[in-house]
């Protein structure tokens, strides 16, 4: 049986230059015109940060950088983004060398937030920003929230006492609002509406407390100007 002669197909002459592959984009814009899909409502990211925003930020407790990436894509340009834990700052170090447009202007401050004098950026900063430690009020914890080493709501207040920005934002867990905490959550708020009455060495918070109370009922401006008396907005996002 005679096997059968082979087709060859000839080869061109040049090497045929291949077509390029559509990108993504390209092919859900193609999908998109072929369903007529309006795209008048289509979410885009921005190329570039915006150029007409000259507001400045302090970053607090900062972690790997979540809470001032969402300040860096609002607008606001960091004096400093502070954080204990080398791995979270490794991470953002990371972020800065692959070119990250986001992070890439972050002044990094690797260190405990007890030795940081807050008087650098006094008046400089609009908004202070942060996330405290939630572990101290989380209710997989221990649940020791004053009494708890990690409770740096301290530290946030004398930071916005130091600096007296325009704004500040902080976050935290539900668990902080449980009754178990009532007092000491009036405790912070009250820290934050009057920064600059500052806790004696000789009073233990309760003590604080009942004179932070005391003045709110007395209605006394406790020497700073009424721009930096902050009545806090609380928001439950559960």
């Amino acid at each position: 049986m005679k096997k059968k002669a082979a087709i060859r197909i000839p080869k061109p002459l040049y090497r045929q230059k291949r077509q390029p592959r559509k990108k993504a984009s390209q092919q859900i814009e193609a999908a998109n015109q072929e369903r007529g899909v309006d795209k008048s409502f289509a979410l885009h990211e921005a190329a570039e940060l915006p150029k007409h925003s000259a507001l400045r930020c302090v970053e607090l407790f900062a972690g790997a950088g979540g809470l001032a990436l969402a300040a860096s894509k609002a607008g606001f340009e960091h004096d400093a983004v502070l954080e204990l834990n080398h791995a979270a700052c490794e991470t953002i170090r990371s972020n800065q060398r692959r070119g990250y447009k986001l992070v890439s202007h972050w002044p990094l401050i690797e260190g405990d937030v007890h030795k940081q004098d807050f008087s650098t950026w006094h008046r400089r900063a609009d908004i202070v920003s942060g996330g405290p430690p939630c572990q101290p009020f989380s209710i997989g914890g221990k649940h020791r929230a004053m009494h708890d080493y990690r409770n740096l709501f301290p530290e946030a207040a004398r930071a916005v006492r130091e600096i007296q920005p325009r704004a500040f934002v902080f976050e935290n867990v539900k668990g902080l609002t449980r009754q178990s905490f009532a007092k000491y959550f009036s405790h912070i708020v009250l820290q934050l509406t009057y920064p600059g009455v500052q806790r004696l060495e000789h009073e233990d918070w309760p003590e604080h407390l009942a004179r932070l109370e005391r003045i709110r009922t007395e209605g006394a401006t406790t020497g700073l100007a009424p721009q930096h008396l902050f009545p806090p907005s609380i928001l439950d996002r559960s």
